[in-house]
């Protein structure tokens, strides 16, 4: 092999590993900030998604920042008093949907599902503030 083609070889692998690393990095970078917005309790994951976003667009000032938290976190506790009086409705609409998901699913599946159904549960009801 020739010198120049070697080098070329060389400079190629560099720069396809150099991409290869690049793209694993973003991914991981990421996935860990989309699991840290939508992690916990969902009223509370709604708050964060969306104030990351109004950062993201708005170019929000610190203190801007905290003042909107402030305010999410007032309308997430305005919301779970109002959706109290909803919830044995919504929860029998759960029940008959798990139990036609059910049908569909096989044997395997099933205590897998019941075990998401599960950990769902554990945030379903609002904490009390």
């Amino acid at each position: 092999m020739s010198p120049k083609l070697k080098a070329f070889a060389v400079m190629l692998t560099v720069f396809v590993l150099g991409g290869v690393a690049g793209a694993g990095v973003t991914h991981f970078s990421a996935t860990r900030q989309i699991r840290a917005t939508v992690e916990g309790p969902p009223a509370e994951a709604r708050m964060r998604f969306r104030l990351a976003a109004m950062q993201r667009r708005l170019d929000l000032g610190e203190d801007q920042v905290q003042r909107i938290e402030a305010i999410l976190r007032e309308m997430e506790a305005e919301r779970d008093r109002r959706m109290e009086s909803c919830l044995p409705g919504l929860e029998e609409v759960q029940t008959q949907t798990d139990a036609k998901i059910l049908e569909v699913l096989r044997p395997e599946q099933r205590s897998e599902y019941e075990a998401l159904g599960k950990m769902r549960g554990k945030h379903r009801h609002p904490p009390r503030r």
